[in-house]
């Protein structure tokens, strides 16, 4: 595929690589890469875990940090693996003699389009294609754990889409309880040990719970059914009766009920319709910065403090019959970052801001469809804030083609600031072709809220932002 050839040429940013191009192609390359710091090793500690949000953090590169990290051990249980960079790394850690096993799933391994499992497999890498036992279920975690001491988990899937136009959570954990759970239901998935049930409660702070070990939708409804004053949900696909129950009851008991949903999931229940009939706010959001990218968080923010994460959709496949994580984790900061990431997708679907809980720096997704380039072509962000390379083109924002013909950058611009901007396309011989017609405009939120802008390249009139209906 055409988006699989730019991938590694076109990527937002590089992390522990460099660009090995020949000729033209290679200085306009290296004129343009951006790297990016590598955070998630340092800022994951015990007892206080690391969460990110794509699309406005490059997620991906984080994950891409963190497995450059191991030493010995990399296991991993992950719907899909379709990344370029992601499958690159995993080839050079079993190269370099880091003991590397991986399950994933086997009905989406079957599909044509997804051949990175049998890649890693060419490459000895030990690789199962799980298939649960309860009828059209799907081994749907996106687990990883290295060296036994470092995990990762939450909606965040090691594809393209995920990384540059979904909406998704990563969280990263220290904790040795949360780790050697993780490692554990791995090393299940990889039959390398004996199926188990263990207590819920990890830590003080943490419950993990497997499905279908557990019923996880238990857990959902009691941690709701515990809420005093709000519960903010953002999730892919919600169709489980008893949840949607125990939100109806929150709303009818005077908590604030708020939810955001995938708009192309919506038609598989009425769940949605029976909360916004009780007086809850829904909202369904359709994310459309790419052909098949989508509203893929799963999570909730109960009370402020408390945060309901994990791979589950909230359905009675996701929480009785798949393989799926549930974290509950009472972590009052970790709840303010999943709050501040509500507060994001409210604004970006429906232009809701209360000015609550600000940013010092608006997060910006661009988004742009520009069909016109060739293989060593790159397409630029540019504009009057330094941020955007103050007019430079060699200084702005390279976008990513992982999603050709949609491309997507992503920047911080000061809160309330306007910003005059454009897109440019850098020929592989460093010719410049900027876009024609008027500056594009930007008024950046007070509140440092996210905002998404979209747009045909050359159509500088029509610059847009996607919505909810």
């Amino acid at each position: 595929m055409r988006s699989a050839l730019l991938l590694g040429l076109l990527s937002l940013t590089s992390v522990a690589c460099t660009l090995e191009r020949a000729g033209d192609e290679d200085v306009v390359g290296k004129r343009l890469q951006r790297q990016t710091t590598c955070t998630i090793l340092g800022d994951t500690r015990v007892g206080s875990p690391r969460v990110y949000f794509s699309p406005f953090d490059p997620v991906e590169d984080q994950v891409l940090c963190a497995l450059d990290s191991a030493q010995r051990e990399v296991v991993v249980a992950h719907y899909n693996i379709r990344s370029e960079r992601v499958l690159d790394k995993l080839v050079a850690l079993k190269r370099r003699g880091v003991d590397v096993r991986i399950a994933v799933d086997a009905s989406n391994a079957a599909n044509e389009w997804n051949s990175g499992d049998d890649r890693l497999e060419r490459e000895g890498i030990k690789l199962v294609r799980f298939k649960p036992a309860a009828a059209g279920a799907i081994m749907h975690l996106k687990a990883s754990v290295i060296d036994g001491a470092f995990a990762m988990s939450g909606s965040f899937n090691w594809n393209e889409t995920a990384a540059a136009g979904n909406d998704e959570n990563m969280i990263a954990f220290r904790d040795p309880e949360l780790v050697g759970r993780y490692r554990d239901q791995i090393l299940e998935l990889l039959d390398e040990r004996p199926r188990s049930v263990e207590v819920a409660r990890a830590n003080a702070w943490a419950v993990l719970q497997f499905a279908p070990e557990s019923q996880v939708d238990r857990s959902i409804v009691g941690a709701i059914d515990a809420a005093k004053s709000s519960v903010d949900v953002a999730m892919f696909t919600f169709t489980m009766k008893n949840v949607a129950d125990a939100l109806i009851r929150a709303q009818q008991r005077g908590v604030r009920v708020r939810l955001i949903v995938e708009d192309k999931q919506d038609g598989f229940s009425d769940a949605d319709e029976r909360l916004a009939a009780a007086g809850a706010l829904v909202v369904r959001a359709a994310n459309k910065t790419g052909p098949h990218s989508a509203m893929h968080q799963k999570y909730a923010v109960l009370d402020g403090t408390r945060v309901i994460t994990g791979a589950t959709n909230w359905t009675f496949s996701g929480t009785r019959n798949n393989e799926e994580d549930l974290l509950i984790l009472d972590l009052p900061s970790l709840a303010s970052a999943y709050a501040k990431n509500f507060l994001d997708l409210l604004h970006v679907y429906t232009g809701h801001d209360d000015g609550s809980q600000p940013n010092a720096a608006s997060p910006i997704l661009f988004t742009t469809v520009q069909p016109a380039t060739a293989l060593g072509d790159f397409v630029v962000v540019v504009g009057s804030d330094p941020a955007l390379g103050a007019w430079n083109p060699w200084a702005g924002v390279p976008m990513g083609g992982e999603m050709f013909p949609h491309w997507t950058a992503r920047a911080k611009l000061p809160s309330g600031a306007r910003v005059e901007w454009k897109l440019v396309t850098i020929r592989r011989n460093g010719s410049v072709e900027w876009e024609p017609g008027d500056n594009r405009h930007l008024t950046v939120p007070a509140s440092g809220r996210a905002v998404v802008l979209g747009g045909a390249f050359g159509d500088t009139g029509n610059t847009s932002t996607p919505a909810g209906r």
